[in-house]
């Protein structure tokens, strides 16, 4: 059985997810075909749904498809003729490949959690994350889930397709109105994914900001406790139009603050959303590089410098960059 299906992601936009569905998810998740536009109806709770989603995002490998992005509408669209999986995201992937003491002296932070450096960053899992001190002058470095839970949501299984929020209208959603306003954070990293079709392929490219250089994502962040009164800190990453060099991939590129603006973009005393708004536009193009990788990366299980290696693909760079 073969359909169309959307997974939300944040809370005003829909990407199409192209899903060669069994039967038993059918039954199992409520999804029935909608001849008409080739779109699924959730007829199940919604939860169901996204927890199922996010099991899917969070093992994301990207496959040929048959039908272009954004072609749910045609009525000629030519059914997948096997098991996959494709699902557009900004920003789904992203690398951090510095130790932490390096991250800590870049942006001027301190925190007692540790990691390891990460080459293939997924959602659902933990990521460092950069907030003011709520009562001192410095900065907190923490862990906390990538896939933003507001507060007063009954549970935690929207998680994963709440990764991004648009920036032109998060101040306006109610999950991200509050956490605009009160509880913007950095997210460090030295490169991020995004998957472009080259031909009938998906290939993964990678993002760089001058040759590997550390730098921010625009984040939200929030807390949500538990039944059992246990908090979990989680966040989302801002998204805004394409540059240049992005916008030969991908249709949105993830917020990149620019460091003399750190310290407005974390100010939790600053409520002035017109003034925030000017920080959340595409980074200078000039400033960035992209270049293909292995598709080693597809697989979130990878996590190793090879997921980030550049590959020989001249044919591939020059018809999409010609």
């Amino acid at each position: 059985m073969f359909l169309f299906a959307f997974v939300l992601l944040g809370e005003d936009f829909f990407e199409p997810v192209s899903l060669a569905l069994s039967d038993r998810f059918v039954h199992e998740y409520g999804i029935v075909k909608d001849q008409k536009f080739f779109t699924a109806a959730i007829t199940a709770k919604a939860a169901h749904f996204h927890e199922a989603c996010g099991r899917l995002l969070a093992q994301l490998t990207f496959l040929d498809c048959d039908c272009p992005h954004g072609d749910y509408g045609n009525s000629t669209h030519t059914p997948l003729t096997r098991l996959e999986i494709m699902i557009s995201l900004m920003c789904g992937r992203y690398r951090l490949s510095r130790r932490k003491q390096l991250v800590e002296e870049y942006f001027d932070a301190s925190g007692e959690e540790d990691w390891s450096p990460r080459y293939n960053l997924a959602p659902t899992q933990p990521i460092p994350v950069i907030r003011q001190h709520p009562k001192e002058p410095g900065r907190v470095l923490s862990l906390v889930r990538w896939g933003l839970i507001p507060s007063w949501a009954k549970d935690m299984s929207g998680s994963a397709g709440m990764i991004n929020a648009r920036s032109e209208t998060a101040a306006m959603k109610p999950a991200f109105r509050d956490p605009m306003k009160f509880r913007r954070c950095l997210v460090p990293a030295d490169g991020f994914y995004e998957w472009g079709r080259t031909g009938t392929t998906k290939r993964p490219f990678c993002f760089e900001v001058n040759e590997r250089e550390l730098f921010a994502f625009a984040g939200l962040w929030d807390r949500w406790r538990d039944p059992t009164g246990q908090w979990t800190k989680s966040c989302s990453i801002l998204t805004t139009t394409p540059n240049a060099v992005t916008s030969l991939v991908h249709d949105r590129m993830p917020v990149i603050i620019e460091p003399d603006s750190y310290d407005l973009w974390l100010d939790r005393g600053m409520h002035n959303a017109a003034a925030i708004s000017e920080l959340l536009k595409p980074y200078d193009a000039l400033m960035m590089r992209c270049y293909p990788v292995s598709t080693r990366v597809n697989h979130v299980a990878n996590d190793d410098e090879e997921c980030s290696r550049p590959v020989e693909l001249a044919h591939i760079q020059n018809r999409l960059f010609a």
